[in-house]
């Protein structure tokens, strides 16, 4: 006789955690506005000293410096502060400030006023984009933070390419003046997403916490250090690609190139992004970083070897006996596997991040992660540059495949250790 329980349905899975709610998208909406005036202005400023200043190198080299300054020395303060004051009055407050402090371009100051400008920029960037991420990890079910982190970065990756693009045209059409206002317009839907809709009182209002101290624990949290160093060596590496990619494809004669490798690379990103997510929440951080290490380090050597005179003759790069690309093809074939292992690693490294901190700590947690993605940007641009003037593009970005290989030695011992 049949077990009368065996004749009962299965339950029914319960339903996934929502993630796609209006705040989460007003977080992201503001966090990649912001982002986007910050690429823009990257992208244009030098433009703008050199040919309305007449100035050189230096002094647009500078105007960035400035910005950097801003953004690493205040970006630990930004942590602490967050936690304390209502994340979307700081959303609000930052969009009004970086509004005002890109229209007052516009009155086109001497260069020590566009140096004052850019470093209260780097300022406004830190507490922004920090704030937009702090109240965003507080937003996404917990049963989707590999996921939700993930959709989350995309918004500044894209800022990464639409900035530079929008603000080129804008700038070749109709000049600085129009760049100014159109960044102006940027900041003031970043404000209105900031104004609408209200979030919610868990990712808007601070735990109450103990009297501030001025301690390193009260700037930077332990707990998320570690896997924020890991994702600002991904940065590091990342750096390469970021800062001399375009003059790498310049000395191989591929300049028209460079803006299809960009395009790509962020295609390659969002597009792995719902994939990368779901194996992160389903089966574990070690199903994303893994082969995300692997395919990293295979991309930057195909990087590297599109530009190699031994292996990349005159028939191209020999893939197979018979079978060889040619250079254009592997330059921007390398753009699958970088996007993939870059797409993979850094939400992965952020989410571990973030959520090896209590919730009341979120926006320290963020802040030291985002603190070590500027610090090793910043690092990449002097630390790889020199490297590039010795060694040569090619040499430097296959050396770079061996750093990440290292990098994925010292990660593993780094988890042995914490189960031991």
């Amino acid at each position: 006789m049949q077990h009368p329980a065996s004749t009962q349905p299965p339950q029914a899975k319960p339903p996934r955690e929502r993630l796609w709610t209006a705040p989460f998208l007003a977080c992201g909406l503001v966090n990649g506005l912001q982002g986007m005036a910050h690429f823009v202005m990257l992208t244009i400023l030098p433009l703008v000293i050199i040919e309305s200043f007449r100035k050189g190198d230096l002094e647009a080299g500078l105007a960035m410096a400035c910005f950097q300054v801003g953004a690493v020395c205040f970006r630990p303060l930004a942590g602490c502060t967050i936690d304390r004051m209502d994340k979307q009055n700081l959303l609000r407050l930052t969009s009004l400030a970086l509004m005002a402090d890109v229209l007052l371009f516009l009155l086109w100051p001497p260069l020590e006023g566009i140096y004052a400008l850019r470093l209260v920029h780097g300022v406004i960037f830190a507490f922004g984009t920090t704030t937009a991420a702090a109240a965003a990890a507080l937003l996404i079910p917990p049963s989707r933070k590999g996921e939700g982190f993930g959709y989350f970065a995309v918004t500044i990756n894209l800022a990464m390419i639409i900035g530079p693009l929008a603000g080129l045209t804008v700038y070749g059409a109709f000049g600085a003046n129009a760049v100014f206002l159109f960044l102006g317009a940027i900041c003031a839907i970043a404000l209105l997403a900031s104004l609408w809709p209200r979030l919610p009182a868990e990712a808007r209002v601070p735990r109450a916490q103990g009297p501030f101290r001025l301690a390193p624990s009260s700037f930077f949290e332990r707990r998320s250090l570690a896997p924020s160093v890991f994702g600002g060596l991904v940065f590091f590496a990342y750096g390469a690609i970021l800062t001399f990619v375009t003059l790498y494809a310049r000395s191989l004669g591929l300049e028209q190139g460079v803006r299809i490798f960009f395009l790509l690379f962020a295609a390659v990103i969002v597009a792995s992004r719902p994939l990368v997510g779901r194996l992160f929440d389903t089966r574990g951080p070690g199903f994303v970083v893994w082969p995300g290490f692997l395919l990293f380090g295979l991309g930057l050597l195909a990087l590297g070897a599109s530009g190699l005179p031994g292996i990349a003759g005159p028939g191209g790069v020999q893939v197979l006996p018979g079978l060889a690309l040619s250079r254009e093809s592997c330059f921007l074939a390398s753009t699958l596997p970088l996007g993939l292992g870059f797409g993979a690693l850094t939400p992965a490294f952020q989410t571990i991040a973030v959520t090896s901190a209590p919730r009341e700590r979120a926006g320290v947690a963020t802040a030291t992660f985002s603190w070590l993605l500027d610090i090793n940007v910043g690092l990449a641009a002097f630390a790889l540059g020199l490297a590039a003037t010795q060694a040569g593009y090619p040499r430097l970005y296959m050396g770079l495949a061996g750093f990440v290989g290292l990098e994925a030695l010292a990660y593993g011992c780094w988890l042995w250790r914490r189960r031991a």
